[in-house]
């Protein structure tokens, strides 16, 4: 999707010199995204709704990422760039978050408001939505969301605006209640810490992947079973 955009940068030495060059490669890369569009539409109704949205989501993210970088260069393909280290770090990163679905398990959402609301409220919406998913759609939206989510807010939106401004803007964005908004704008700021840590995109990215992917394991093994009893 973003190989178009990604091109027409790279062929001008990653930066224009005028608007008619910039004008000129963002119609001609544009004309191209909306040809992969087209395939991904057509892709796309053979999954399921969820994931045709997270498709839909990703596309729309990408693209604004791309034409922005390629209109104000604020150093996206650099922190992209790829080290082994990144992947240990990724899967460290992602343990004190998923110390949350521990924490709907335990005795401690008795004691604490916001575990108890999250568990009444947020995982009967999400077992709704997404409590069909296959394995393979699974991993497929978690992926998509990882990258596509944190190229946006983190590659493009926080070194623009900020951590902290970026990551409220990430949790009004996922607002399904006030207790999830809460969390993703949390989980906003850490992941966007994660990339201030380590200088590398990929850190973030994989993070929030497995986030997601255990989260929607957790929806579909024991949220949905208990959704569906009650």
């Amino acid at each position: 999707m973003a190989a178009p955009l990604c091109e027409a940068f790279r062929e001008t030495g990653g930066g224009f010199l005028g608007r008619d060059s910039v004008h000129c490669a963002l119609t001609k890369a544009l004309r191209e995204v909306g040809k992969h569009l087209m395939q991904l539409t057509r892709l796309a109704t053979l999954v399921s709704r969820p994931l045709q949205l997270e498709f839909l989501v990703a596309a729309c993210l990408l693209t604004v990422a791309c034409g922005w970088e390629l209109w104000r260069p604020i150093g996206l393909w650099r922190a992209l760039h790829w080290s082994f280290w990144c992947l240990p770090w990724s899967v460290l990163a992602a343990l004190p978050p998923l110390l949350t679905i521990l924490a709907l398990e335990s005795p401690l959402r008795r004691h604490v408001r916001w575990l108890r609301e999250f568990r009444e409220q947020v995982l009967p919406l999400l077992a709704t939505f997404l409590g069909r998913l296959q394995w393979p759609e699974m991993v497929a939206l978690s992926g998509l969301a990882g990258f596509s989510e944190e190229v946006f807010f983190r590659g493009i939106l926080q070194p623009e605006i900020g951590l902290w401004p970026a990551s409220l803007i990430f949790g009004l964005l996922h607002a399904v209640s006030v207790p999830y908004m809460v969390w993703a704008t949390l989980m906003g700021g850490y992941l966007g810490w994660l990339l201030q840590l380590t200088q590398h995109l990929w850190v973030p990215i994989m993070t929030h992947t497995l986030i997601d992917l255990v989260g929607l394991w957790y929806i579909r093994l024991v949220a949905v079973p208990r959704h569906t009893v009650g």
